[in-house]
């Protein structure tokens, strides 16, 4: 079987802006030179810790910026609404971006003493370093709405606000066409650890293995109180994965060490053609559409270690002495009705009993990976991250907490086979082909 390569550690914190500049330039079998990066952050303003996070990402994003590394950092931003988007918000955001990159603050200079490049400005149609998309602006909805939305073959009878602006799954959909990147790397928002070898760790193995379509981090995830997180991952995710890996379905895809990582990066050639779902599930639905774009072949995806990660969690007292985590209830199901709605459509037929049964036995094994896991990582030996008899106990009160909402993602997948709503906007391939490539260019324009 075809392996992903994980480049480790040791290499990915190495790997400095100015060398993958070198690699880029030296890429061969790419059709375009030179070859593009975006840096996709999706953001939603959380209050003073968030920005304060946030604040942090931008000011390393600076070196990338400034390097030429990444050609554009496009923040996806979702607060506000439609009749208020969050000026505000996005004011800091611009703020700290001229604070931080000098190669911005040049370009801000510039359209200062140009009146041309000025109207260029106001009308969107400068090339600037950093740049905003307010996900409830009413005028990108509007055009998208009337001129794209009535020429869309989908399963819902009409296309409406609600399934353009809600959600990261829709500021992953649309920052395709937002972007001009050959390659887009996605890196979440709330990131306490972030460095700039995020980025360039996702962004390399497009230009050491031209093979390469998609990559994704891995990383040993720390919570707030310093303890072993990435609950989710262990508990639902990879005993679904596996599962279904043992029954020859998605195999080689279990091999994905942090399937549920919001921090990944893709080939423009391939983003277009993905339906980016909305909720907890859009992590699954990606993982497993890239399978099925690449036909199954490992060889095409790499992994980037990024080593401790550690972000704004949803960890509250109660989680660590009971289990209860209603966010963490609400994406074991979704989550599994993700992977139950997968595993139909590639032919698994099985009631109720026989998909949870199939999803219990892998949870124990789950469980003793992670402790062999960390046992034997010397990251998180250096850390201090334990997961051992009293992590484990816990785990399982919290399995106690998620069984109910699994059991309930099965029986959704079942009864509805999926939400069909859920792709009401089908893959920008499937756009242009409805519409025509001239309508799409007409919409990126304007985006």
């Amino acid at each position: 079987m075809e392996q992903i390569y994980t480049y480790p550690y040791e290499v990915v914190r190495n790997w400095t802006p100015d060398e993958l500049n070198q690699k880029r330039e030296r890429a061969k079998d790419w059709n375009v030179k030179p070859v593009l990066n975006s840096l996709v952050i999706p953001s939603f303003d959380k209050g003073k810790k968030y920005r304060k996070s946030l604040k942090n990402t931008l000011e390393k994003t600076a070196v990338l910026a400034d390097s030429g590394a990444v050609n554009e950092v496009l923040i996806m931003d979702g607060s506000g609404s439609r009749d208020k988007p969050n000026r505000d918000f996005n004011r800091f955001i611009l703020e700290c971006a001229a604070e931080f990159s000098q190669d911005f603050r040049n370009q801000l200079d510039f359209v200062k003493k140009s009146a041309n490049c000025k109207s260029l400005a106001k009308r969107g149609e400068f090339a600037f370093r950093y740049k905003v998309f307010n996900q409830k602006n009413p005028e990108y909805c509007r055009i998208f709405i009337e001129d794209i939305g009535p020429k869309l073959k989908t399963s819902s009878s009409e296309i409406t606000e609600r399934d353009i602006q809600q959600g990261k799954g829709n500021a992953l959909k649309f920052s395709v066409p937002a972007t001009k990147g050959d390659v887009i790397c996605y890196n979440d928002s709330d990131i306490k650890t972030y460095e700039p070898f995020y980025a360039t760790g996702l962004l390399m193995p497009f230009f050491k293995d031209n093979r390469i379509s998609f990559t994704k981090a891995t990383y040993i995830r720390r919570n707030t109180h310093g303890e072993l997180g990435g609950r989710i991952k262990r508990l639902v995710y990879s005993p679904w994965a596996n599962a279904l890996a043992k029954g020859r379905k998605f195999n080689g895809l279990e091999t994905l060490e942090y399937g549920t990582s919001g921090e990944f990066a893709i080939k423009r050639s391939l983003a277009n053609r993905i339906v980016f779902d909305s909720g907890y599930k859009i992590e699954t639905s990606l993982n497993t559409q890239v399978y099925h774009e690449l036909h199954g072949n490992m060889n095409k995806i790499a992994q980037a270690n990024l080593g401790i990660f550690e972000h704004f969690s949803s960890d509250v007292e109660e989680n660590r002495k009971t289990g209860r985590d209603k966010a963490m209830q609400n994406m074991s199901r979704e989550i599994t009705e993700a992977w139950v709605d997968k595993a139909m459509e590639t032919g698994v037929e099985l009631d109720e009993d026989g998909f949870f049964e199939m999803y219990i036995k892998q949870v124990e094994p789950s469980v003793e990976q992670t402790e062999k896991m960390v046992a034997n990582s010397e990251i998180a030996r250096k850390a201090g991250i334990k997961y051992g008899k009293e992590q484990i106990e816990l785990d399982y009160k919290r399995m106690e907490c998620y069984m109910p909402y699994i059991k309930e993602g099965i029986s959704n997948a079942i009864r509805n086979h999926y939400d069909k709503k859920d792709g009401a906007i089908p893959s920008w391939r499937s756009v242009i082909e409805s519409c025509g490539i001239n309508d799409y260019e007409d919409f990126k324009d304007h985006l």
